[in-house]
């Protein structure tokens, strides 16, 4: 093989190497947040009292479905991420 086609070959797994590595979805490294954890932070974020508290899937991210009870009596459901605890867009049923 020549040098150049050396080169060419290089270049070329350089550039295949970079698009597999900005088209794979990058994992979150940070430990998710317990159950406990969750229910605790919703509750003081919108106070009430959860009533149920589900992990989920929510695209490539783990996430807890929360069902509270709200003290107007209102009950309201929440999409929490399982790594930062953010509060979630939610598409379902309120």
């Amino acid at each position: 093989m020549t040098q150049n086609n050396r080169l060419i070959r290089s270049v070329g797994v350089s550039l295949i190497t970079g698009l597999l590595m900005l088209t794979t979805p990058v994992l979150q490294a940070a430990e998710p947040i317990g159950r406990d954890r969750a229910a605790e932070m919703v509750q003081q974020r919108y106070g009430g009292k959860v009533l149920d508290l589900k992990r989920v899937g929510s695209g490539n991210k783990m996430a807890y479905r929360v069902k509270l009870l709200q003290p107007s009596g209102r009950v309201k459901l929440i999409l929490i991420d399982a790594t930062s605890g953010k509060a979630l867009p939610f598409k379902g049923r309120q």
